[in-house]
C-alpha cells in the first residue's frame, strides 16, 4: 500500500506487524455488487501461500472502481482503495497525530527528536503500536482519516448508504526499527475483529496508511478468504 491507500478488511484474520498491484481500470467492466459475496464453504485446510505480487487497488473516485472494490471483498474479504489522501491530507493527518502524542505527553515526546520516542511516555503500546485509550478516538487526526471524501465514498458503496456509523478506534505507531531491533513490533497476533456471536458481515474495518508499507517495514497482513471461514475460526478458538 502506499501513502493515503486504505486497505478494509470485511473482518478476515488479520495481524499488524512492522515486518512481516495492479491498478484497476475505471474503464473496465464492473464486477459483481457487494451483495454477492458467497456462503460460508465445507471445512478444508487454509493454504499456505506466499503471495509475490500486488493485490488491485481500486479507484473508488469512479463506479466501476466501487464495484470492484466491493467484489473483490466479498470474493477475498480485503480489498486496497488507492489514493484515498492528498499529500496535502497525509501530511494534515501526520501532524495531527505528532500534535495528539506531544500533548498527550506534555511534551514529553518530541516529533523532531527521535530519542523521545521511548520510555514510559510513549503512548504506543511497544509490542504492537497501538494506540487504545488516551481520547485517540476522537482525535483531530482520527476525524480527519474518516470524513476524508474517498474514505466515506468507499464506505457509503459497502453498506449502499452515505448514513454511516463509525467505530471509535484508535491508531497504530511503529517506530523505525532498523537501527533499534528492540522498537520492532511482535508478529503472529493474527485475530478476527467482528464478535463470535455475529454471524455474516456485521462491520467492515478500515486502515488508512500514511506511509508506504512494504515488505521490509511491515504493516497489515491478512488471509484472503478467512472471513468465509468466520462462524469455523471462532468456535475453534473460543475465548
Amino acid at each position: 500500500m502506499s501513502e493515503g491507500d486504505a486497505s478494509m478488511p470485511a473482518t478476515p484474520v488479520h495481524e499488524d506487524t512492522s515486518k512481516a498491484g495492479s491498478d484497476f481500470d475505471c474503464s473496465a467492466q464492473a464486477s459483481p455488487a457487494w451483495s454477492s459475496m458467497p456462503s460460508s464453504p465445507a471445512w478444508a485446510p487454509l493454504p499456505r501461500v506466499i503471495v509475490d505480487s500486488d493485490p488491485a487497488r481500486f479507484d473508488v473516485g469512479c463506479p466501476a472502481g466501487r464495484e470492484g472494490m466491493c467484489a473483490h471483498l466479498a470474493q477475498h474479504g480485503f480489498a486496497i482503495a488507492a489514493a484515498c489522501a492528498t499529500p496535502d491530507d497525509v501530511a494534515s493527518i501526520a501532524s495531527s497525530l505528532w500534535d495528539f502524542l506531544e500533548h498527550g505527553t506534555g511534551g514529553a515526546v518530541r516529533r523532531d527528536d527521535v530519542n523521545t520516542w521511548t520510555g514510559p511516555h510513549w503512548l504506543p503500546d511497544p509490542a504492537n503500536g497501538i494506540i487504545a485509550g488516551y481520547g485517540i478516538g476522537q482525535s483531530v487526526a482520527m476525524w480527519r482519516a474518516r470524513t476524508l471524501p474517498r474514505v466515506r465514498d468507499a464506505f457509503a458503496a459497502i453498506w449502499s448508504t452515505h448514513d454511516l456509523l463509525s467505530s471509535f478506534d484508535g491508531a497504530n505507531v511503529f517506530r523505525p526499527w532498523q537501527g533499534r531491533p528492540e522498537w520492532r513490533t511482535q508478529g503472529g497476533w493474527y485475530h478476527v475483529d467482528q464478535g463470535i456471536d455475529k454471524p455474516g458481515c456485521h462491520c467492515v474495518q478500515g486502515l488508512l496508511t500514511l506511509t508506504d508499507a512494504t515488505y521490509d517495514s511491515g504493516g497489515l497482513v491478512v488471509v484472503p478468504g478467512s472471513h468465509l471461514r468466520h462462524d469455523e475460526l471462532c468456535a475453534r478458538h473460543a475465548h
